[in-house]
């Protein structure tokens, strides 16, 4: 396939024309006049053509008005009957055929869709460097400053409900039976005292797993094949079978403590690592995640949890495991291990809706590991950011993720400033990678002007794009593009190109002001392949 070049024009023009109604995201046009794609499938677009969103108002709406929208095509989002709302925010689903009739609502000051093209993990700290274990060392007199009787729900990529390090040290203290009387632990040989009868009964073998680590520069000290204790795990082998066995497929429900042949952590006396005579082990007991979002639903302790659909990508079950995963004197215990968690996973759930879940289920933290920089405003003033003020204003805690466009790999975002007259481009390649979908946004503030856009192709020709939300055509390539204004009078075009060829090559933006003073122009560039990387 030829490589393709792309130019797109922007020339900015003063408007007097006034913004009036509910504002309304422009990739929800773009999600119900494109074609059945990729981008309809990421959104939760279904077959009905309705979407997932926030909608702001200005003042709460009471139970008929609330049937009034409704019956224009606005669903809201209920658990257990009761509406999933804030203050102002309201997570609902939406005709796409309504959007025009809805917008006229004068009580509706905006509705947002909640798609996200690119949405990122973050990196975190570990124990260590802010030494967290010494906050637990000092007692209050509520007790111990460990994260105990605290709720945090992470919003990721899922968690390992079966994880080791996910469960409470409250399974009770058993002692270990030497059975070779060898002076030393021997896995596969030894006892755990299940029954106190001081006799190893055949169901009561000991043996324990490695733990395992992504580790290709050596940085952790541990021996293959040899139990270290602060950082590997023994078991009940119950059966025999030479492995640990757990959840359904193992023959254990979630009634069973560590969901599976009972794990143990072990509290050292002489600290050589080892497990010797003398020295106890503590049986892990019960789950410290109380609750789980993900594609299959919404998942409870004790009831259904063993229904998630876990963390295919690991990196929620990693920041977990860093805010309060394992127990105190494991070496690689969390900061707060006497936490517990939601966890809800951001790739396969209407976000907006899982967070005020969590919030009515009691959650004290809420942590956002994903950040989103394209069909943003980033002034503070979007539909989400308004949701996380108001969780705060309800005493919720909120830490959220920045900084991951920065670094010589990222280059997803460019700056230009343009003086009366002047002219400036910007060039981005989309690699050859399977690419469906480019998603860019163009942010400019404190001028009263909209961009008009003319997208050239070396094979095409031109294309002017007026920022209708209309699909256009140009060769191969689908089109949308739509004007966004926010509060703080920041102006944004969106911009969605896709194609079922796909997308590959070079493309250049060039900007001409025409305007009577200089202007700041932010780019922002994804697609629905790559990530914060590359």
């Amino acid at each position: 396939m030829k490589t393709m070049a792309i130019l797109v024009y922007i020339f900015l023009f003063f408007t007097g024309e006034a913004f009036a109604g509910a504002s309304v995201s422009p990739i929800l046009y773009f999600l119900r006049d494109s074609e059945p794609s990729l981008l309809a499938k990421m959104a939760h677009v279904t077959g009905s053509k309705t979407a997932p969103v926030t909608v702001r108002f200005s003042f709460s709406p009471d139970s008929e008005r609330i049937l009034e929208l409704e019956d224009q095509g606005l669903i809201f989002k209920r658990d257990n009957g009761r509406i999933l709302q804030t203050k102002h925010i309201y997570t609902a689903t939406v005709h796409l055929d309504s959007l025009e009739t809805l917008a006229h609502n004068e009580d509706i000051i905006r509705i947002e869709s909640t798609f996200r093209p690119s949405c990122s993990s973050t990196l975190n700290i570990s124990n260590p460097q802010v030494q967290a274990s010494l906050v637990w060392e000092s007692t209050q007199a509520a007790g111990t400053i460990d994260g105990s009787g605290i709720i945090l729900t992470n919003i990721d990529t899922g968690i390992d409900i079966f994880h080791p390090g996910f469960f409470k040290p409250d399974g009770g203290t058993y002692e270990w039976i030497d059975v070779n009387n060898s002076g030393k632990f021997e896995s596969g040989v030894d006892a755990v005292d299940l029954n106190s009868n001081g006799k190893p009964d055949t169901d009561e073998t000991l043996n324990f797993f490695d733990a395992s680590f992504s580790d290709p520069l050596g940085l952790m000290d541990r021996t293959e094949g040899v139990y270290d204790a602060d950082i590997d795990w023994l078991y009940n082998d119950y059966n025999g079978n030479g492995f640990r066995d757990f959840g359904h497929e193992g023959g254990y429900s979630e009634q069973d403590p560590s969901f599976g042949e009972l794990l143990f952590i072990i509290t050292e006396i002489n600290r050589n690592n080892r497990l010797d005579p003398g020295e106890s082990l503590t049986a892990l007991g019960t789950s410290k995640i109380l609750a789980t979002f993900d594609k299959n639903g919404k998942h409870y302790r004790n009831i259904d949890l063993f229904e998630s659909t876990g963390d295919v990508i690991n990196h929620g079950t990693g920041a977990c495991g860093i805010a309060g995963g394992q127990s105190p004197g494991r070496r690689l215990a969390g900061m707060a291990p006497g936490i517990e968690f939601i966890s809800i996973n951001r790739t396969e759930t209407d976000i907006e809706e899982a967070i005020i879940w969590a919030k009515n289920l009691g959650t004290n933290i809420m942590m956002y590991e994903f950040a989103s920089w394209v069909y943003e405003f980033l002034d503070g003033t979007s539909n989400f950011e308004v949701l996380i003020n108001e969780l705060y204003d309800e005493g919720i805690h909120q830490f959220t993720a920045s900084g991951n466009l920065a670094g010589p790999k990222r280059k997803k975002h460019a700056f230009v400033t343009l003086q009366n007259g002047e002219q400036d481009s910007v060039h981005f390649n989309a690699p050859n990678i399977g690419i469906g979908n480019v998603y860019l946004s163009i942010l400019w503030s404190g001028r009263n002007y909209s961009p008009e856009i003319t997208l050239l192709h070396e094979d095409s020709g031109s294309l002017l794009l007026k920022g209708n939300i209309e699909k256009q055509s140009l060769g191969t390539y689908s089109v949308y593009s739509g004007i966004d204004i926010s509060p703080k009078n920041t102006k944004r075009m969106d911009i969605l190109i896709e194609s079922e060829e796909k997308i590959y090559g070079d493309m250049t933006l060039v900007f001409k002001n025409e305007s009577s003073s200089g202007l700041d122009i932010d780019l922002y560039v994804s697609d629905n392949v790559t990530h914060w990387m590359n």
